[in-house]
């Protein structure tokens, strides 16, 4: 199978020189993505499919939640309020924002279990993850300004926080927890907090 890589470019760029929470699958989730200054930070989601035999994993492009993935170099379309969503709505991401100047939350993924239709004996992760961008050089977190991350179901319960520029300093991006489900079973939450320096091509890779 052709690995699935995206465009890791945004229009403008120059030219580069063990813990779970178990939940109803009725649960809804919002991952918020916070952080000051000119610095450029993304969320990105993936739906990734597997069966009782086989881990989940991507398989298609527009399981892959990222404005990276935007047309016309991807394949999700942005509506008219820069929001943009998976196929089915079940993932659906805020309008991209290229610095933490704005008051509050500067991105959100938001995640509806409920729409995602899983056949008998079918399974699937939603891996969450935050990145700098690597039109941003070589930057690591602990150089951009209080970034941090939180996670609340919809009664505003905080399942996770985490802040990115101490606890990840020298990473470039962060998977911060999974959504796991199953077929006929509630959704779990469980972080992860895991670290990586690999740009969001190699990220993918690992999950295909």
């Amino acid at each position: 199978m052709t690995k699935l890589t995206l465009n890791l470019a945004k229009p403008g760029d120059a030219k580069p020189a063990a813990l779970s929470l178990n939940l109803t699958k009725a649960e809804r989730f919002t991952v918020k993505l916070l952080w000051d200054g000119d610095a450029d930070v993304d969320l990105h989601a993936l739906l990734c499919l597997g069966t009782a035999s086989t881990p989940p994993a991507l398989t298609q492009a527009d399981q892959i939640l990222s404005c990276y993935n935007l047309a016309p170099n991807g394949v999700l379309p942005k509506q008219a309020d820069g929001r943009f969503a998976l196929p089915g709505g079940a993932l659906v991401h805020s309008a991209d924002a290229r610095d933490g100047r704005a008051d509050g939350v500067d991105e959100y993924i938001e995640i509806d279990p409920a729409k995602i239709p899983l056949a008998p004996g079918q399974t699937a992760e939603v891996p969450l993850i935050a990145m700098l961008h690597p039109g941003d050089g070589s930057k690591r977190f602990r150089q951009v300004q209080n970034a941090r991350v939180e996670i609340v179901n919809s009664s505003g319960q905080q399942l996770l926080l985490a802040d990115l520029s101490a606890q990840f300093a020298n990473a470039v991006g962060v998977q911060m927890g999974t959504i796991m489900l199953q077929s006929g079973l509630p959704a779990t939450f469980s972080p992860v907090g895991v670290g990586f320096e690999q740009d969001f091509n190699q990220v993918l890779a690992s999950f295909q």
